[in-house]
């Protein structure tokens, strides 16, 4: 008899599980036009509005620029409600001879993306590492603020970080 009760419990728990709505996963904006302005587990972010730094991955070349984007995939090791957790590597342009032209260097990161709003990640901070010793160097650690800019004579809305 409690065999039967136990079997019952379990196909009443697996039916109640099968049917229950899961809440949504949180998005996060990925810093280029819409529609694709909001994405779970992104593979790149575009982190700066002049596009001199980006979050991407490693791909076996040490440089990059606007023309060739050898830029990678972020590898999302955790998407939780509440936080989401990559590594890669963050992109940042040398800027020389100017931010338009210049060249792309990789920097090992880590990501994390917090505080969800409405469905989305509207914090995302970066820690990425700075290879030598002097100034400059070692750990650097960034946090961006999403920014929700509205729809507007010159296009739809998207999200952006600041």
């Amino acid at each position: 008899m409690a065999h039967k009760l136990v079997l019952a419990a379990v196909a009443v728990l697996m039916l109640w599980c099968g049917t229950a709505e899961a809440a949504p996963l949180p998005k996060l904006p990925t810093g280029y036009a819409a529609p694709v302005n909001l994405a779970i587990r992104p593979s790149r972010i575009l982190i700066t509005g002049d596009g001199s730094g980006l979050l991407g991955g490693f791909t076996g070349h040490p440089t990059a620029t606007k023309r060739n984007q050898r830029w990678g995939r972020l590898h999302w090791t955790k998407w939780l409600p509440g936080r989401a957790y990559a590594t890669g590597a963050e992109w940042i342009d040398d800027g020389i001879p100017d931010v338009a032209t210049g060249t792309f260097h990789p920097y090992t990161a880590a990501v994390l993306a917090f505080r969800p709003r409405a469905g989305v990640f509207t914090r995302l901070r970066v820690v990425y590492i700075v290879p030598g010793s002097g100034p400059g160097t070692g750990a650097q650690t960034e946090t961006f603020k999403a920014e929700h800019v509205p729809a507007s004579q010159y296009g739809p809305a998207y999200w952006d970080w600041r």
